[in-house]
């Protein structure tokens, strides 16, 4: 491991963007859900953000409800790109938001 020092669950709570994924997961009754990508991989290393936020995720089943939910609290626009994945694009806290289901 390196000198980033470890990021527990209650930190990764705390995550404005997490905590929203979280409401919106809970509003569709979905099945589980998973943070993959280079969001997770900087939080982990405690690296500063971007001029844009890019969160990704995987989810059992379809994602076009919980992208719906998703794009709701993001006040922003569901971009279906496959039968499997969807892209929402919004804007949170000021920042411009994109997130692959």
């Amino acid at each position: 491991m390196s000198a980033a020092s470890f990021l527990g669950l209650s930190e990764l709570g705390r995550d404005p963007y997490i905590r929203a994924l979280k409401e919106a997961a809970a509003d569709t009754r979905m099945g589980s859900l998973y943070l993959v990508g280079g969001y997770l991989r900087d939080l982990l290393l405690g690296r500063t953000r971007a001029i844009r936020i890019d969160l990704d995720l995987v989810i059992w089943g379809d994602p076009q409800p919980f992208g719906r939910a998703v794009a709701g609290a993001f006040g922003g626009t569901l971009l279906v790109l496959d039968p499997e994945t969807v892209r929402v694009l919004g804007r949170r806290e000021g920042m411009p938001v994109r997130i692959d289901i």
